[in-house]
């Protein structure tokens, strides 16, 4: 049975290790005005990368025909029991045109590993039965957004070898939370990829 659209969005997701977050909001600070509104900041501990967005979903008991958390995590449970680790790296900074605040994103290289893990979550959404994604797939974290009242980002070089990789060993589903000044995640379900040693050096 496919899900019923609520307020609760929910999507897959790698959490960047510790190191990373590090030094992806030092990097942060170092590209973003010193003065002046308009950038709102994404919370260190809310940094992920996307992988497949499920959207809307049933809320717990709200239907009792329909466990949702206990659907979804059962097929991220095989998805990741199915997957190898994955290594990537940090390449690039794009402030993205869109309607609202525009999104300041750094770009993750495409690795074929990368793109094998897109895949398998976009068949498994399919499987569930969620419509498929008709847009092109661009991993990227995001930083920072800015509104209409944003001051320019400082000019900065950035050494994108010094950053930390990006290492997947551990999928998670998380659920947004609208709060006043920006959406909040929630863990509700992480899980580790079977185990096969990842190479440090990705390359594309």
């Amino acid at each position: 049975m496919s899900p019923r659209p609520t307020d609760t969005r929910v999507f897959l997701a790698v959490l960047p290790d510790p190191a990373l977050r590090s030094a992806l909001s030092a990097l942060r600070a170092r590209l973003l005005p010193r003065q002046g509104p308009g950038w709102r900041t994404v919370r260190a501990e809310d940094l992920h990368l996307t992988l497949r967005f499920f959207g809307n979903l049933p809320p717990a008991g709200a239907d009792p025909a329909i466990d949702w958390r206990a659907w979804l995590v059962s097929a991220c449970d095989r998805l990741a029991a199915a997957q190898a680790p994955v290594a990537t790296r940090c390449q690039g900074i794009t402030l993205w045109q869109a309607r609202g605040p525009r999104p300041l994103v750094i770009g993750i290289v495409p690795t074929e590993g990368l793109r094998r893990l897109a895949l398998a979550a976009e068949a498994l959404a399919i499987d569930l039965g969620f419509p498929a994604e008709t847009r092109a797939w661009r991993p990227h974290i995001t930083l920072a957004r800015a509104t209409a009242t944003a001051a320019p980002l400082r000019s900065v070089t950035i050494d994108w070898s010094a950053l930390p990789p990006l290492s997947i060993e551990t999928l998670s589903l998380l659920r947004s939370r609208p709060q006043p000044a920006a959406r909040r995640y929630e863990t509700i379900w992480r899980r580790r990829l079977r185990m096969v040693p990842v190479s440090r050096h990705p390359k594309p």
